[in-house]
């Protein structure tokens, strides 16, 4: 099948994506548990950005990176399931 268009989802609209910020959120705090505590709005604001961005923003070196990914990664596996589509939304 031929797909005349594909969307992406970067605000929440499609998919409840707060299970997404949670997993930035708790990321970030186990592996720089010495930084200052951000508050969630941090990470609602960081979802959308660019790589480049977001490592500016939250102050990742780039030796720090791919471990943050990977952390990241197994974070997101615990949370297998929880990922939703909203009511309405029909998946592809």
């Amino acid at each position: 099948m031929r797909y005349k268009a594909v969307v992406f989802d970067m605000d929440g609209t499609l998919v409840d994506t707060r299970s997404h910020v949670d997993v930035l959120d708790k990321t970030y705090h186990t592996m720089f548990p010495q930084r200052e505590k951000l508050p969630r709005s941090s990470f609602v604001k960081s979802y959308a950005m660019t790589v480049g961005m977001f490592q500016e923003y939250l102050a990742i070196s780039d030796e720090e990176l791919e471990a943050f990914w990977e952390m990241m990664d197994v974070f997101s596996a615990q949370l297998e399931g929880e990922f939703q589509l909203f009511d309405g939304i029909v998946p592809l």
